[in-house]
């Protein structure tokens, strides 16, 4: 049967068995003589019983601690009724595991209401001395019976096993609680840790990802195009009168037409294209599987939409260089190659007096031209 199956008693729980039992007895010399005493004093304690737990409880009210954590009137009578039951039960005469569990059971009580263990010995100590104050005035003894202090010495006993294993059982929900914090804050720390990876390659402004993120991904896209003998597409693109457009109308302005921008190359692309903010006004493109004409193509595109995303403020002067199969080119000529057609289509955008950067005026330098 499980441990922690509410059907199974502490007893169990604790393997307190018989034979357990009886040797806690005999370690305490209660041998079944002593118990048999016992059993024969219970009418005389049945006759005083009432006066022994009103002169107890007159010695644990004078304890101030122990007033504040008995509190009310109803608790106190409450306590009073489970001490008469105790008391008789201390004469039973027998002390078996059912005496025990039932022993066990009040020291749970004391446990989980948080009685400090300092105030559970006072109290046995001084219903100690009440039990023989009164059975000296009905039998005439000077003491109490050996076997009612080894008897208390067992309870004692049991009473601390529960509280040995209520902290046992404390300390395995903090543990647990523990495991529980420390696999939650690990999660977090995960979580953080993914979010602080993935923006530090975005850019703040543009969303786009950022040079960090290219250089990656350039490296990357460059070995799997090489694996799968694919073509690989790096489009270079610069905004022509951009820093003309930052002096008269502002940053704030120019920061407009770079969202502006960033958002028509990322509507133009494919799914599988990459758009990065490679630095200031320019922007890198990742176009796998991209032959020259198609690069051509996206090309027209973009330069045909630039003058509805800026209204005509800026224009933009794009290159390529493409990895092609059976020729793969490495990634950092890769993108020396797109920067140099990048700026060769400057330059002619450039000659033309307005630097706008009309349709047709930029052109590729393929990478086996350079």
């Amino acid at each position: 049967m499980p441990i922690n199956d509410p059907a199974v008693g502490l007893a169990e729980k604790l393997g307190l068995t018989a034979a357990e039992l009886r040797k806690r007895k005999l370690l305490l010399g209660l041998h079944a003589e002593e118990e048999a005493e016992l059993a024969q004093l219970r009418p005389t304690v049945e006759l005083a019983i009432d006066d022994i737990i009103e002169e107890f409880y007159r010695r644990q009210l004078a304890e101030p601690a122990i007033r504040a954590l008995i509190g009310d009137r109803d608790t106190l009578l409450r306590l009073k009724t489970a001490m008469r039951a105790y008391v008789l039960d201390l004469f039973c005469g027998d002390y078996d595991v059912a005496y025990a569990e039932r022993r066990l059971r009040v020291g749970r009580v004391h446990g989980r209401i948080g009685i400090p263990v300092k105030y559970y010995i006072s109290s046995v100590f001084q219903l100690f001395q009440v039990l023989g104050l009164y059975l000296k005035r009905r039998t005439g003894s000077d003491y109490p019976p050996p076997a009612l202090r080894r008897l208390l010495l067992l309870d004692m006993e049991l009473t601390f096993d529960t509280y040995v294993h209520g902290l046992h059982g404390q300390i395995a929900a903090l543990q647990e609680e523990l495991v529980a914090s420390s696999r939650h804050l690990e999660e977090v720390v995960r979580e953080r840790t993914a979010w602080l990876e993935a923006t530090s390659r975005i850019d703040a402004l543009t969303g786009l990802y950022n040079r960090r993120a290219f250089s990656e991904a350039l490296d990357r896209e460059c070995a799997a195009a090489a694996r799968r003998d694919g073509a690989l597409c790096l489009m270079f693109a610069d905004l022509n009168r951009f820093k003309a457009l930052n002096d008269t109308e502002g940053h704030a302005a120019g920061d407009r037409i770079l969202k502006q921008v960033a958002q028509m190359l990322q509507r133009l692309s494919r799914t599988s294209d990459m758009v990065f903010r490679y630095g200031g006004d320019e922007f890198c493109l990742l176009l796998p599987d991209t032959s020259e004409a198609g690069a051509a193509a996206f090309r027209d595109r973009v330069l045909a939409e630039v003058p509805r995303c800026t209204g005509g403020r800026v224009g933009l002067s794009v290159g390529w260089a493409i990895s092609a199969p059976g020729a793969p080119v490495p990634p950092d000529e890769l993108l020396r190659l797109a920067d140099v057609a990048m700026y060769a289509a400057k330059d002619e955008a450039a000659q033309q007096g307005d630097g706008l950067g009309r349709t047709g005026l930029e052109g590729p330098i393929r990478s086996q031209d350079a």
